[in-house]
């Protein structure tokens, strides 16, 4: 059996939901091959098929109950090229690469004639081939022919001259069970590549000289000459596919910081710190807490989940073994962390961060959208069932805030005071078809006056309590300019672009004790309340840089990023120790 012990898991992909894409930017996988583009929808393909993407017109891939199935269907689209079958190719390319390690997928593989399923490497970077011929590095994990259901073969393509003859370079093998789902591995190593299947040796190969470089990772269902296009359906599924790489004798320290994007950080056996959510880099790269649906996984280490943000910006909700921690843009399902901390407070035991923080509100979550409004009405209860069996993987959020909704109507305040409860109950029956919307928001109105920042500091419920119970007696409004305040501050405007909740935020926790500036002519010395209505305040994220970290010989590298631009210059890019910030 193949022997894992020392080596620790760095890519996994379950299928648990659907991470495809064109260019692989925020997801787990691409579909398209950027150096093999046919047309705006398809990668040209091998054999007598072509790769497409949903846009094509046809959709190859489907998840379902953990299962990727990739589908081919003779042409059926103008996509790819004419006359060939139309089929799905993933692959980690511009994302998840590595050198050396265990490499496994556990798939069934189709048994029609004509399909030619595949999981293979490539590396980042290509070999030149000393005699210019035809050429090149690739390592084919399995190689499968519907034609010949029973057996796989393994290959290895190099540019290496000792290496050309077949018996050093492929390999067969048949499988004890013809159908259903089988492991497929390689173990990759300075000195060989050992290939496997169902967890036995089948092959071992020295290593060529041209393959000590990272690869990237493909999976796909190719079509070979003769398919017959009134034959079934040629299916290809993938349970999952992953990676290993062996543990170094070093202490490591790795901290993410999670993009906005959807995030899937896996622990190791070591102690980790990750830090999800940026709470800013030298108080100018705050990025919102709870951007993102991610997945945090502890190893056998005592990991400690810094997160962003403040205890009040989190919803607990716990069902078997996942909890989830929600917020206002975002989810993380978190498993086997042993201590916690929110921003600067202190390091405490994971079950002392899960006591502290507040239930999920059901009603809240119903009442951020339509469908849900419809279906389960004011049913508490049914929310929280929805979000944990669809909610998280469809991305939705706690985008509704009760107390937010109550403090822009007079009516609401004199009716409901600061029951949120009630609040989300009266929009769900009422509130929706009457066209009401939330226009008071918390962060502009602590922005807008010196003494809420004092006596609240970021605590955006506090806020919306305050001007229920005392702020709309007063006469307060919200006169916090956050497009003005961008202008005034040109690190600002690259951080946060025009979202105007990021702002309001930013000046609440860094920018009114740094004495920011508030137009181009204001300090904060001058913050006044002007009668102005409350703002509506749009809840955009920031677009994300096209940004990914790769390796570089000598030593670690690090790269910075947050939102939509870098941060640092080349110099800090690369430093001496492997530390991943990724913001």
């Amino acid at each position: 059996m193949v022997d894992l012990i020392g080596y620790v898991l760095t890519f996994a992909d379950e299928f648990d939901n659907r991470s495809i894409s064109q260019t692989g930017l925020n997801t787990t996988w691409s579909d398209i091959r950027q150096e093999w583009r046919f047309d705006d929808n398809s990668d040209i393909g091998f054999g007598k098929s072509s790769f497409v993407d949903p846009a094509s017109g046809f959709d190859p891939f489907e998840v379902n109950d953990g299962i990727l199935t990739i589908t081919a269907v003779p042409d059926k689209t103008p996509s790819g090229y004419p006359g060939s079958w139309e089929s799905g190719l993933i692959t980690t390319q511009g994302g998840f690469v590595q050198k050396y390690g265990y490499f496994e997928m556990r798939a069934d593989l189709s048994g029609t004639k004509g399909a030619w399923d595949a999981f293979w490497l490539m590396p980042t970077v290509q070999t030149k081939n000393p005699l210019d011929t035809d050429l090149w590095q690739e390592v084919d994990v399995v190689e499968h022919y519907g034609a010949w259901d029973r057996g796989v073969y393994s290959a290895i393509h190099t540019t290496d001259l000792d290496k050309q003859d077949y018996s050093s370079t492929q390999s067969y093998a048949e499988t004890a069970t013809v159908d259903g789902f089988h492991t497929y591995g390689l173990m990759w190593t300075e000195e060989t590549l050992s290939f496997y299947l169902d967890g036995q040796l089948t092959a071992t190969k020295v290593t060529p000289s041209d393959m000590h470089t990272p690869m990237y990772m493909l999976a796909n269902l190719a079509v070979e000459q003769g398919a017959d296009v009134n034959g079934p359906a040629m299916r290809m599924k993938v349970d999952y596919i992953r990676a290993y790489t062996e543990k170094q004798p070093e202490a490591v320290q790795i901290i993410y910081n999670g993009t906005a994007g959807n995030d899937v950080l896996v622990g190791t056996d070591r102690s980790e710190t990750f830090n999800l959510f940026g709470t800013g880099l030298n108080g100018s790269a705050a990025i919102q807490p709870g951007t993102g649906f991610d997945k945090i996984a502890g190893g056998l280490g005592a990991d400690n989940l810094i997160l962003g943000g403040f205890w009040s910006d989190y919803s607990l909700l716990s069902a078997s073994d996942h909890t989830f921690l929600v917020t206002a843009r975002g989810a993380t399902d978190v498993t086997g962390i042993e201590q916690g901390t929110f921003g600067t407070t202190a390091i405490q035991s994971w079950s002392s961060v899960l006591t502290g923080t507040a239930a999920f509100d059901g009603l809240s979550y119903i009442a951020g959208y339509s469908d849900l409004r419809a279906a389960f009405g004011t049913n508490a209860t049914s929310g929280k069932e929805h979000f944990l069996q669809y909610g998280f993987s469809e991305g939705r959020a706690l985008s509704f805030n009760a107390l937010d909704y109550i403090a822009s109507y007079s009516d609401l305040r004199q009716a409901l005071g600061t029951d949120a409860t009630a609040g989300a109950q009266h929009f769900i029956q009422f509130g929706a078809t009457e066209n009401r919307d939330v226009s008071f928001d918390g962060w502009a109105y602590l922005a807008s006056y010196s003494d809420l920042i004092q006596a609240f500091g970021a605590n955006e419920t506090a806020a919306a309590q305050h001007f229920i119970q005392f702020g709309a007696a007063e006469n307060r409004t919200t006169s916090f300019d956050a497009l003005a305040y961008a202008a005034a501050n040109a690190d600002l405007t690259a951080a946060f672009g025009t979202d105007q909740e990021a702002l309001a935020r930013h000046y609440v926790l860094y920018g009114y004790a740094e004495g920011r500036a508030l137009d181009a002519g204001t300090s904060v010395l001058a913050v006044t309340a002007s009668a102005i209505a409350p703002a509506d305040v749009g809840t955009a994220t920031p677009a994300l840089a096209a940004a990914f970290v790769t390796d570089t010989a000598g030593h670690g590298d690090a790269g910075m990023f947050t939102g939509g631009a870098w941060l640092g210059t080349p110099e800090v890019n690369y430093i001496a120790a492997d530390v991943f910030v990724i913001a």
